[in-house]
């Protein structure tokens, strides 16, 4: 199996493990800048591409994370 295909199901296959239902959420972050190419982007089942989340700190990725999570908190 090619690297690409085997970060792809890898990728999948965490998310899925977090996500169970319509009402679970999670978080998988990607720390790696190739993750911010468009042709990988393209590669990602659309589940989880429609809710990708590209920042350019890590300071900006904890504040996203933060939102992301006070947001939930509220549902």
């Amino acid at each position: 199996m090619a690297c690409a295909e085997q970060w792809l199901i890898t990728i999948t296959l965490h998310a899925g493990r977090a996500i169970r239902h319509k009402n679970d959420w999670s978080m998988l972050v990607l720390v790696d800048t190739r993750y911010q190419s468009e042709r990988i982007h393209s590669k990602l089942p659309g589940w989880i591409g429609k809710s990708l989340v590209m920042t350019q700190s890590f300071g900006q990725a904890i504040k996203t994370a933060s939102q992301f999570f006070a947001s939930k908190r509220e549902i």
